[in-house]
């Protein structure tokens, strides 16, 4: 099970090892690098089950900055604060709208070992939850590390390893492996699971075209998995939500600048569903949900 912690963790580190990978065969540069984000992402209204509807949007703002004291070794801090807002019209939940408050920092570290290879750790806290529920009741922790290898100046590949809490009561914590590839296979194509859009979440692919320096084109395919704390004025007091789907977007990318960039998608979120757990941990409703169009814009600057 990917809960959307191990997938924002997956996120950051497989975002930090492709650009440790491409940073590789460019010239070294020690000191800070920083970058800001601002996005919004919503969803169309899709039928929740058989008479049941569900629609989201969530809106975020993120900065990361990296140390690089040489060419073997970095340091970073990346964090995010966002909103997701859900409107149910159920007969199990009635017509309400549920606000999650989001929260995340990650400390990614990365240095090489040796052997053309570059190592990763990335220890993260988040937090999600409704407005009265404390930090405790919605935080949960994630580690992962993993190893990568510049196989040739156009490819960087490699596995690694995480762990992550989940919020519903007694459940284990999950351990998952996953694959990190960035590779640029001719002068305009490449593939990799770095970085998704700004307010997606969740590990991936990306088919990318950059016909020039300063658009992007993509095809991007994610596996999505929210889960979030209920507070005691929910039909299910103090349980836990957990809102799954693949989104496939089409993706488009403006950099004006080396600074700058300007982004936006459309497409859908398929093979949607939501479960709803009571604080026993006891499953209470699980429906699936049909594909929802998906939208959304964003805009960063690195400093």
């Amino acid at each position: 099970m990917i809960t959307k912690t191990n997938a924002t963790v997956i996120l950051a580190a497989a975002g930090l090892a492709a650009e440790v990978g491409s940073a590789r065969a460019q010239s070294f540069e020690a000191g800070f690098s920083s970058n800001a984000t601002l996005a919004a992402i919503g969803s169309g209204e899709s039928d929740l089950g058989s008479d049941d509807t569900i629609q989201f949007s969530r809106a975020v703002i993120g900065a990361s900055t990296t140390w690089t004291s040489t060419p073997q070794l970095s340091f970073g801090a990346e964090v995010l604060l966002g909103r997701t807002s859900y409107e149910f019209d159920t007969l199990f939940l009635g017509d309400q709208t549920v606000d999650v408050d989001e929260f995340s920092i990650g400390l990614p570290i990365s240095f090489d070992v040796g052997g053309g290879a570059r190592a990763f750790f990335t220890p993260s806290l988040t937090f999600q939850g409704e407005d009265s529920v404390s930090f405790g009741d919605g935080a949960s922790f994630s580690l992962l590390g993993g190893v990568g290898w510049q196989v040739s100046p156009n490819l960087f590949i490699g596995p690694g390893l995480g762990i992550a809490e989940t919020l519903v009561t007694d459940d284990d914590p999950s351990i998952f492996p996953f694959l990190i590839i960035d590779w640029q296979f001719t002068e305009e194509w490449s593939i990799s699971t770095g970085p998704g859009f700004a307010a997606s979440r969740g590990p991936g692919l990306r088919l990318s075209y950059e016909p020039n320096n300063n658009w992007e084109f993509g095809l991007e395919a994610r596996l999505e998995e929210f889960e979030f704390q209920l507070d005691d004025r929910s039909p299910i007091t103090n349980g836990v939500g957990r809102d799954s789907s693949i989104p496939v977007i089409f993706l488009a990318q403006y950099k004006p600048n080396e600074r700058v960039t300007l982004s936006g998608f459309a497409g859908a979120a398929t093979g949607g569903s939501l479960e709803l757990f009571d604080q026993a941990g006891t499953k209470v409703f699980d429906e699936d949900y049909d594909t929802a169009p998906l939208f959304g814009l964003a805009a960063s600057i690195a400093f």
